[in-house]
């Protein structure tokens, strides 16, 4: 059930109750204060799936623990929304028990799930930390500026993370890593595919990143304004060396790092690689003489990096003067751009 509402708001989605059995919810465009009263009776036992996207007047959202069987949650662009829940936070150990996949995007003034909760500025073992989501296994938060804390959760295999406080992002990995040891008493994490991006006080990567997502396939940093991995910065060839701790990275995507000149010297220990694609990284200015140690490498993608190709057709196969790093990998794909 897709509704997109114009006009008579709240009118005509009274009017639009579904059947009791219905699975799937999302509401587009209200502009109303409060949200029909249906979407909060308790009797659509059933829904696994609920929306709710640009309803930029809401100010309060149904308890969403009121449906047992939820799997997929998308918040979108809620900006009057301060808590999830204006309750107290729950003493139950678990908390909707069948949500696998937790989008919440575009809510700058989203402060916390319950407005009961203890404020992340205290340890891992306040209360918000207590219940559980025990099967959620894709988390993404995207421009959430003032939010303090997230429920604990199960392990997670993929986790995207945008525009967020750096205390949340240490909470979020630190969350993770501490569910794994509880679980298993490992310290790695299950995360196979993480994207973090546009978090523009991080100078440097997490050097927790490189400890405990050992077993990471896939990494995406990027929207970076302060990021620094050039391998020409002294201070950062310690940094270097946390590459190694990568046993399974398959897919690298670096997208919009303008500090990034050359690429970390720690890549060449990363002999899992199959896919490196860099977009838009404006200062790269060359590629390593090391390429060729990534023997796994079967996709270079090379676009709209202008200092790279700005000498012509340096990557040119089979003629260019720097061919010989790559003449290894079997797909190359350069985008030049020309002036």
């Amino acid at each position: 059930m897709n509704i997109f509402v114009n006009n008579d708001y709240k009118g005509v989605l009274e009017c639009l109750q579904p059947h009791l059995n219905v699975q799937k919810v999302h509401i587009c465009g209200y502009q109303e204060v409060k949200l029909c009263d249906w979407l909060s009776s308790n009797v659509l036992v059933y829904l696994i799936d609920i929306k709710l996207s640009d309803c930029v007047k809401l100010e309060s959202l149904p308890r969403f623990d009121q449906f047992p069987l939820l799997k997929r949650l998308g918040l979108q662009l809620l900006p009057c929304i301060e808590y999830i829940d204006n309750n107290n936070y729950p003493y139950s150990s678990t908390f909707l028990p069948s949500l696998e996949k937790l989008s919440i995007v575009n809510m700058p003034n989203l402060k916390g799930w319950w407005k009961g909760e203890i404020s992340a500025e205290s340890s891992p073992n306040s209360a918000s930390f207590h219940t559980k989501v025990p099967c959620l296994c894709q988390l993404t938060i995207d421009n959430c500026p003032k939010l303090a804390s997230i429920p604990w959760h199960a392990p997670l295999k993929k986790l995207q993370i945008s525009m967020v406080s750096l205390q949340l992002l240490d909470t979020v990995i630190e969350m993770t890593v501490s569910h794994c040891v509880e679980e298993s008493s490992s310290t790695q994490s299950k995360v196979s595919s993480f994207e973090l991006s546009r978090m523009d006080d991080l100078e440097f990567m997490p050097k927790e990143l490189f400890y405990y997502f050992k077993n990471l396939e896939q990494l995406t940093p990027r929207d970076f304004k302060s990021l620094q991995m050039s391998s020409s910065l002294v201070q950062h060839r310690t940094h270097e060396l946390l590459w190694k701790e990568f046993q399974s990275l398959r897919f690298l995507h670096l997208y919009n790092i303008p500090k990034l000149e050359y690429l970390p010297n720690g890549i060449q220990h990363v002999t899992t690689l199959q896919t490196i694609r860099i977009e838009w990284c404006l200062n790269l200015k060359t590629l390593p003489e090391w390429m060729g140690s990534l023997t796994s490498l079967s996709e270079l993608s090379i676009i709209l990096c202008p200092m790279l190709t700005s000498l012509g057709k340096r990557y040119e196969e089979g003629r260019g003067e720097d061919w010989q790093k790559i003449s290894h990998i079997p797909r190359v794909n350069i985008l030049y751009l020309w002036h």
